[in-house]
């Protein structure tokens, strides 16, 4: 005890074990991995934050990552994928794992044990909202506070989570989401959705969520971004762009606690949440953000906050400078990836420096396009979608000439003008004109000066 009631309060409060349904948790398990429909829809369902137990956590997470990779899902898959990423032993081993099969999973139970974990996870995070708002308010009633804990708000059972699911029913994923469209492309940022977004540093992360921040305030929607960035850069940035006071605000955090920033923002009015960056703004113990389950228990309030007013939340990270696979270089825990909706990593175009690449993994697979690749206008002002990167690669560059030199003769001008978007790199452009006349398929005229220009044209066949 250290004398401060409300310190001791916490101590004592933090160690009592809030309701945790930990059969339902492993039943659920069982069902998702021996059922395959099983599995899409207890992603579609829970999250990783919606586990008390973090073994249980993790190894939701480990499957939904397995499942976003297209790959059968199945115990063995499961157990190689955990040893590959260290989390075998802390899950319990593969003990754990074979007791899970010996449960019966059965598909149409499903529901049954989701509504239980949401349950408990619902307490919990009554308990956490609880504690937070205690944490930052100056006068507090111990008594009725340890009451209201002890006794979280039951749930009316007219008013469940969640409903039965119709396994036999095809699931229009397009139809679930209202997009919000992410430079004209959907499949990235909706109403109580999360959009995880990383990338190395310097690459044009924090620039492209500005310009996003400019698109949405002209389409009405009003903008709350929690910036790292320093005071003049920000007011720099929103000068350049236009950016209506009225419907776009930043805030820095500087040194508050994260906690007095979360009991903050339930208060707040906004369409759109942007936390440039989750590093800077969480405020995770160093480590903190390879532990799955303080990434969790961290940003699952965040996420409850956001999905009440059914507003995007957007969460700015960093990407390994050690690389992996695709889908998996986000720094830390793979909890990132595994806690959001989609998850995606920003690089650069090596063909060209205005360009960058946005390679991504989504729950709504069917929607979210794997890659997409973006460009800056020559002014700065704005990003705008290429489209698919294969559409702008050298191979495709090159088929979408020859079938341009069937046309007859051209000059070099108004045959970059006649590819149409989406514009490849002029990089490109030129290493295939080279190529193709190198291989004897074209050949050039002219000088390539104003009065004699280049002109492009099919050689001569071969007699």
């Amino acid at each position: 005890m250290t004398g401060d009631p409300l310190h001791d309060f916490f101590a004592e409060t933090e160690l009592q074990s809030p309701s945790a349904p930990l059969d339902s948790e492993r039943a659920a398990l069982a069902t998702m991995i021996l059922h395959g429909a099983a599995l899409a829809e207890g992603k579609r369902l829970l999250t990783p934050g919606d586990f008390y137990s973090n073994a249980n956590a993790e190894i939701f997470t480990t499957l939904c990552l397995i499942a976003d990779e297209n790959l059968p899902c199945d115990m063995i898959v499961l157990r190689d994928r955990l040893e590959l990423n260290g989390t075998l032993g802390t899950v319990g081993g593969r003990e754990y794992l074979d007791d899970l099969l010996t449960l019966e999973g059965v598909p149409q139970v499903l529901p049954s044990y989701v509504k239980a974990i949401r349950a408990a996870a619902r307490n919990r995070r009554i308990r956490r909202a609880m504690l937070a708002f205690a944490k930052v308010s100056d006068e507090v009633n111990l008594g009725h506070l340890r009451d209201a804990i002890a006794e979280p708000a039951r749930l009316d059972p007219s008013e469940a989570p969640v409903s039965e699911v119709d396994f036999t029913k095809e699931l229009d994923l397009d139809s679930l989401y209202q997009w919000l469209p992410m430079l004209g492309v959907d499949g990235y940022v909706a109403p109580g959705l999360t959009w995880l977004i990383s990338s190395l540093p310097k690459v044009g992360k924090s620039t492209l969520l500005w310009h996003l921040a400019l698109d949405w305030t002209r389409a009405g929607k009003r903008i709350l971004i929690l910036s790292e960035e320093p005071e003049d850069i920000i007011q720099q940035r929103t000068r350049s762009l236009g950016l209506d006071p009225k419907v776009f605000r930043v805030y820095t955090g500087r040194e508050a606690p994260w906690s007095k920033t979360l009991a903050w923002l339930p208060a707040q009015d906004f369409d759109v949440l942007m936390l440039d960056s989750v590093r800077y703004w969480l405020r995770l113990p160093p480590g903190g953000e390879y532990d799955g389950t303080q990434v969790t228990a961290i940003v699952s309030p965040l996420q409850a906050v956001t999905r009440e007013k059914k507003a995007p939340l957007i969460l700015s990270h960093h990407l390994r400078k050690s690389g992996g696979e695709e889908g998996t270089r986000h720094s830390g825990s793979t909890a990132w990836v595994g806690t959001v909706d989609v998850a995606t990593e920003l690089t650069r175009d090596p063909h060209s420096p205005r360009r960058r690449v946005l390679r991504s993994v989504g729950r709504a697979d069917s929607t979210t396009p794997q890659e997409l690749l973006i460009e800056i206008s020559d002014d700065e002002q704005g990003y705008h979608s290429l489209g698919n990167p294969d559409v702008v690669t050298l191979a495709n560059v090159i088929w979408r000439l020859k079938n341009l030199f069937d046309l007859g003769p051209m000059r070099q001008d108004a045959l970059q003008e006649a590819l149409g978007p989406p514009k490849p790199s002029i990089g490109n452009v030129v290493k295939a004109y080279r190529q193709l006349e190198k291989e004897g398929v074209i050949r050039r005229t002219g000088a390539g000066g104003k009065a004699d220009p280049y002109i492009w044209e099919l050689s001569e066949a071969p007699e």
